[in-house]
């Protein structure tokens, strides 16, 4: 059986039945009690404990998760409204019953809460009953406070920080945040400080007046020194309240000021306010030029809110009356439109709908017979245009063009597929059109306009291209003079290239030889190694079908050894037994038996026949291996060359600079490529385009 915590007294209600209203046996007040779900209840109760001690931050965090969790519980919304409100329950002196009490004050009524209707639908005909008539109660607390001091706080400023710290002296963030409140007051701007004292000052009607403030301020400034300082019980209070206010909403915001921290140090709600730092050199000058900006910028929209409501009144009904093709009408209201809100893009472009004698919805359809944006009105309208608007604007112009210029326009912004069909349908129509086939032969080679490929480097024979023999063959005078500079400027680039090339072939054939004898030599040295290893190959097989029959050649002579050494001794000892020479001889023999076969069948052997089948191979190969090293070294030197940046000269002074430009800056590049224009390709692209290839030593 698990327990409710009454949000009046605290106490904790058993929930014995499954009911939807229960009464407390403390304090005798009837409440809405949530299900009885272990985690749930867990969550409502931690909620409802910081709610009553006035932890509303805390609270609304518990009660938020509750409905992430636990969406169909009517507990949390309703916890959120309480929340929102700051209603706490006190004891009245005289009934001792639990009487609400308002801690918070919001312009918005209880009745409009998103938070309290969502409850309401959550809840049975009994519990709405019941919320119906506490929200009658913390509506009441509302008007009272606002009719007090609520409405008549007002302010463009707010300033929160902490004023004495735990010993009542005067914080650091009050030193920091009296100043920021003279520089914003010689600004002419209206600000009040919110330190943490204010509390103790205004007494019963703090709450109402700091909900008033904050209603009515434009901006907030939170000071502080260290986290802590920021978490402070009434500054905490203050920020977040303020953060509820500015929730999306464009005309208010928050803006930190710290000092003696890391920005990283900041409360975690900070992280969408802009920061200042007061310690770095124009953190404060930023912070007070920002906030005055965002104050005046306010001010003029709302001073100017009015005019541009007229103006798009004025506008709307001058399209109406184009609708109704009431010409003259409609042009007289858009000029006093224009007069009220000059920069309104749909005001001139009703003033080119009534020039032309057509609807909207025709003209973003229809083909004009000249180019909108020479007209007056429609150019005004395309340049003040933004988003949706300009979109639009830009479908018409591009619908309205010509072939051959809506494939120049798709070519401009690199749709070359699109610019080629376009292109290629002009010439249907024009098969002589020189600009058509200017058009094909840029998306051909991917340039954006002739602009472009006239200013790079086009390193092919563009006169072998037949796209571009037919747009020269069929240009006019001006055109032809265009298409003579690309000419001109293709040869000297193209012979540049081949003169480059040259050079190139030219410094890299003694590379190339040099590569090639160095290779040859190594390739000779590991053919030769090659070949003595197949012949250690061949030699060690030969070894291993002889080597049994050696070794029964070992046995027999062994044997034949032991048994004249035997005879010897009979000879000798003839008064010794015969049986005992005959056992003599027999076990000696079987030593040597076993000796042999365990030679035959061991390691040994197998490492005696390879090492005296390799022994020329090995004597060979390390006479090789320091030449190895050498000429690899070697192979390197001569492929990689280092080639000064600046003008392509190798040679290099003591302290390392080049001897023809004094240049230190230098880059190694690859000579050894067989296939000469696998050369030309790589040397090409990783040379300098800035350098003169043929140098003076190399012309004498």
């Amino acid at each position: 059986m698990n327990s409710f915590k009454c949000k009046m007294c605290g106490a904790y209600i058993e929930l014995t039945e499954e009911r939807s209203v229960y009464d407390c046996k403390c304090c005798g007040a009837k409440q809405t009690v949530c299900s009885d779900i272990d985690d749930l209840l867990k969550l409502i109760n931690r909620a409802n404990g910081h709610r009553i001690k006035g932890e509303f931050a805390e609270a609304e965090s518990d009660f938020r998760t509750a409905i992430i969790d636990y969406p169909e519980e009517a507990e949390g919304f309703w916890g959120m409204c309480l929340c929102k409100y700051g209603i706490t329950y006190e004891t009245n002196g005289e009934s001792q019953e639990r009487v609400a009490c308002s801690q918070r004050t919001s312009l918005d009524s209880v009745y409009d809460d998103v938070n309290y209707k969502r409850a309401l639908e959550r809840c049975d005909d009994l519990g709405k009953e019941l919320l119906r008539a506490e929200a009658d109660t913390i509506d009441a607390l509302q008007v009272e406070a606002f009719r007090q001091n609520g409405v008549n706080a007002s302010c463009d400023v707010v300033i929160s920080y902490l004023e004495k710290d735990a010993d009542g002296l005067k914080t650091s963030d009050a030193v920091l945040a009296q100043g920021i409140y003279n520089e914003l007051c010689d600004c002419n701007l209206k600000v009040v400080l919110m330190g943490s004292g204010q509390r103790e000052r205004l007494g019963a009607v703090y709450n109402s007046y700091i909900d008033g403030v904050l209603n009515s301020a434009k901006a907030m400034i939170a000071v502080g020194t260290s986290n802590q300082n920021f978490y402070a019980n009434d500054v905490r209070q203050v920020w977040d309240s303020y953060l509820d206010y500015a929730f999306n909403n464009d005309s208010k915001a928050l803006f930190v000021c710290y000092k003696e921290m890391a920005s990283n140090e900041l409360p975690n709600e900070f992280n969408e306010a802009k920061s200042y730092d007061a310690k770095s050199y124009n953190g404060l000058k930023e912070l007070i030029g920002d906030v005055e900006y965002f104050i005046t910028s306010f001010k003029k929209r709302e001073k100017n809110k009015a005019f541009l409501s007229t103006a798009d009144t004025m506008i709307e009904k001058g399209f109406d009356c184009i609708e109704e093709k009431s010409w003259d009408k409609a042009d007289s209201i858009l000029d006093k439109a224009i007069s009220i809100y000059p920069k309104s893009s749909r005001a001139y472009f009703g003033k080119f709908l009534v020039q032309q004698k057509i609807r909207e919805k025709d003209a973003m359809k229809g083909r004009f017979k000249f180019a909108l944006l020479e007209n007056t009105y429609f150019e005004k309208a395309f340049s003040l245009a933004t988003g949706k608007e300009k979109a639009a604007y830009e479908k018409m112009v591009r619908s309205n063009s010509s072939l051959l210029d809506r494939a120049f326009m798709w070519l401009s912004e690199g749709e070359f597929t699109e610019a080629t069909r376009l292109a290629t349908q002009e010439l249907i129509g024009n098969p002589e059109s020189s600009q058509a086939y200017l058009c094909k032969f840029l998306a051909s080679r991917n340039y954006k306009s002739f602009e472009e490929i006239l200013n790079a480097n086009i390193k092919f024979i563009i006169q072998n291209d037949e796209l571009f023999k037919k747009a020269y063959a069929y240009a006019n005078d001006a055109e032809r003079m265009n298409l003579d500079k690309l000419i001109e400027k293709n040869k000297s680039v193209v012979e540049k290239e081949n003169s480059r090339y040259e050079y190139i072939e030219k410094r890299r054939k003694p590379y190339v030889e040099q590569y090639k004898a160095i290779s040859e030599k190594l390739d000779s040295m590991h053919n030769e190694l090659s070949n003595l290893e197949t012949e250690a190959i061949e030699k060690q097989k030969a070894l291993r079908r002889i080597e049994p029959v050696k070794m029964m050649l070992l046995a027999i002579a062994l044997l034949a050894i032991d048994g004249f050494i035997c005879f010897g001794l009979l000879k000798e000892y003839m008064q010794k037994s015969m049986k005992t020479c005959a056992i003599a001889f027999g076990i000696s023999a079987l030593v040597i038996i076993v000796l042999v076969v365990a030679y035959g069948c061991s390691d040994l052997r197998k490492r005696t026949v390879e090492k005296n089948a390799y022994k020329k191979y090995k004597r060979k190969n390390a006479k090789y291996k320091k030449e190895y090293e050498k000429l690899e070294d070697k192979l390197d030197e001569v492929g990689d060359v280092i080639i000064c940046a600046t003008c392509g000269n190798t040679k290099k002074t003591t302290h390392g600079h080049c001897k023809v430009c004094d240049s230190g800056a230098w880059y190694r590049v690859r000579y050894i490529f067989t296939d000469p224009d696998d050369c030309r390709r790589h040397m090409l692209s990783s040379m300098p385009k800035n350098y003169d290839f043929l140098l003076k030593e190399d012309e004498e």
